[in-house]
């Protein structure tokens, strides 16, 4: 991070407000992406964070959804200190929790800039959260996901090979 740490002109201030995430694999990466959207100033994020409307996303959305989680990573935000696995910041029952740091004598937000596909994004805020947070929101959306696509490729496959076995039956006959 781009400051010195004195205890007389740094405020951390805990932000953030409380949510409910609807039970959807795609809602849940949106929230995600809402929260990196928190984060950084990255363009777009609006539009794929609002989790609370998953239910209206076509399928090539949901593509955009699932590539962008990829390509944003939370090993990315981890290793720029953007985001903090560490159950000791986290408040009460919260898993994840947002944070503001300030200069208090000069008045400025401090931040950083990260490198993220070949652009340079400005971390805005810090968010602190635990294993679980990435797990519900992050893991097992994406293994979800793409567990079901796996089946639904696999599914047509033996589909079409059966259907061109019954082609060749009907010929031989």
């Amino acid at each position: 991070m781009c400051a010195f740490y004195n205890q007389n002109r740094m405020k951390v201030e805990a932000i953030g407000r409380k949510v409910t995430i609807p039970d959807n694999d795609y809602a849940k990466l949106m929230y995600y992406l809402s929260c990196v959207g928190s984060v950084i100033n990255y363009d777009k994020m609006d539009i794929l964070g609002d989790y609370d409307r998953y239910y209206l996303l076509n399928a090539d959305q949901k593509d955009i959804i699932l590539k962008t989680c990829e390509v944003l990573n939370p090993k990315i935000f981890i290793n720029a200190g953007a985001f903090i696995v560490d159950e000791k910041l986290l408040p009460g029952n919260n898993s994840n929790q947002f944070y503001q740091i300030t200069d208090q004598r000069i008045g400025i937000h401090i931040n950083q800039h990260i490198m993220i596909g070949g652009r340079s994004v400005k971390v805005l805020k810090v968010m602190a959260c635990n294993i679980n947070w990435l797990n519900n929101y992050y893991i097992n959306p994406i293994k979800n996901i793409h567990r079901v696509k796996n089946f639904a490729f696999c599914f047509a496959k033996a589909l079409m090979d059966a259907s061109k076995e019954e082609e060749e039956e009907c010929i031989i006959w």
